[in-house]
């Protein structure tokens, strides 16, 4: 995700989503902050204009005048969030630091003053978790396929409430990279898309992939999401030597 762009026309308020509200767990050391270790999840959530209850008690009610969505991060290690806040008026991206505590500590500063001041690095953090959490979710609707849904494990009922265990969905574990290997003619590295030609060297690189919107339907009016995928491109060294 981290090799794919935007297209302007993509609307995260009109997202298709699996659930309003979620989160992805990540596999160790995917995904890290250069000050603030791994990063164990990242959560995302969508609201419509209204008042949504506290998370717990002793926070006031949250109300929102505008559809927003929330994305989010957790450093386990340093017990840091990091937060993005997109909204509709403008579409602007807004970036937070909730709050930084030592393991144990309880914050009894006002919920206004969590907030500091991003360095460059967390800037650059925050947008990086933003690509990966809703480049995500266009490539769930890009390639279903990708997406291997979780099973029902069994249900457990005690006193008046029933709670049901499911193995976690995984997205991605089946993926493959695609890479585009060179022919060699008349001594050159000739590719088979036309963009790329014919190259004198084989250096490795990445063609970076991007999302866009494709009409199709009745008087194409409908639209899809198409992911053209981030290639890797050129040969390593050992190919070079058997070449």
């Amino acid at each position: 995700m981290q090799r794919t762009d935007f297209a302007d026309e993509i609307n995260w308020s009109e997202l298709p989503l699996p659930f309003e509200q979620g989160i992805f767990m990540l596999p160790k050391q995917s995904f890290i902050h250069p000050e603030a270790g791994d990063v164990a999840m990242i959560v995302w959530a969508r609201f419509q204009p209204g008042e949504y209850q506290p998370p717990a008690p002793g926070i006031p009610v949250i109300t929102k005048s505008e559809q927003s969505m929330n994305v989010l991060c957790l450093c386990p290690e340093k017990a840091r969030w990091y937060q993005a806040i997109l909204d509709n008026d403008p579409p602007l991206l807004e970036l937070r630091n909730p709050f930084d505590r030592s393991p144990g500590e309880i914050p009894q500063l006002p919920m206004g003053l969590f907030d500091v001041t991003l360095t460059e690095k967390d800037t650059e953090f925050c947008e990086k978790m933003t690509t990966i959490a809703l480049g995500t979710l266009l490539a769930m609707n890009a390639r279903p396929e990708l997406v291997e849904r979780g099973k029902f494990i069994r249900r457990v009922t005690k006193a008046d409430k029933i709670r049901e265990f499911w193995t976690p969905n995984i997205i991605g574990r089946k993926y493959k990279l695609k890479r585009e290997v060179p022919k060699i003619i008349d001594g050159k590295f000739v590719y088979t898309t036309h963009e790329h030609g014919t190259h004198a060297s084989p250096r490795m690189h990445w063609r970076r992939g991007h999302f866009r919107n494709q009409a199709h339907g009745a008087g194409r009016r409908e639209r899809k999401t198409i992911w053209i995928e981030p290639t890797l491109i050129g040969v390593l060294e050992t190919e070079v030597g058997r070449c």
